[in-house]
């Protein structure tokens, strides 16, 4: 065995694994991306920056329409807890797609239940949302080109960080083997 590394930081690696995936799960699967995922938002103080493909409140059946979509009690959950960081005065940034391959709706009606939840951080440009771009001269017009968000990326407070394959949506949470994510606590 090699010796241990000193160091401040502490390194957690979790994953999803729905129920019923493999025989040595144990009931009801594994949900410890949603697990870190709560926890490290119900600690934000500060700020939050999250990175990510989706931020649907319900899951997506197929159809763009974001009502026909069962709940997703794992996004309930992230939703909420990033709405009560900005109701104490925390500020947020989140990047998404702009054009999604799916479930443009979903995520835009995710953002309608965040500032349902704290509509003065919105007020007060506390919450932000972004979509990336650039431009492009055609036959002397500029053209707008949107960059697909396809990370996984949240940083809470400059004190832990994730990196992984979990999308902020019921399969990333819950319904998809998702492969390890890591994450780093700093202390």
């Amino acid at each position: 065995m090699p010796s241990p590394v000193q160091g401040t930081q502490t390194i957690q690696v979790v994953r999803t694994i729905p129920q019923h995936t493999y025989d040595f799960d144990p009931d009801p699967g594994l949900q410890d991306i949603a697990q870190v995922y709560a926890k490290a938002l119900g600690n934000i103080q500060r700020f939050a920056y999250l990175e990510n493909q989706y931020l649907w409140l319900r899951a997506f059946i197929g159809v763009d329409l974001p009502l026909m979509g069962s709940d997703s009690p794992d996004m309930e959950t992230n939703l909420r807890t990033l709405g009560a960081a900005l109701l104490r005065g925390a500020f947020a940034s989140i990047i998404l797609p702009d054009h999604p391959n799916v479930g443009r709706a979903f995520s835009d009606a995710g953002l309608q239940r965040l500032h349902a939840e704290a509509p003065r951080a919105f007020e007060e440009g506390r919450f932000e949302a972004f979509c990336l771009g650039s431009s492009g001269q055609i036959d002397g017009k500029t053209h707008y080109r949107p960059i697909y968000v396809h990370a996984k990326v949240a940083i809470i407070d400059d004190l832990w960080s994730t990196v992984g394959s979990a999308n902020l949506n019921n399969r990333g949470m819950r319904d998809d083997i998702q492969a390890p994510t890591r994450c780093l606590l700093k202390s």
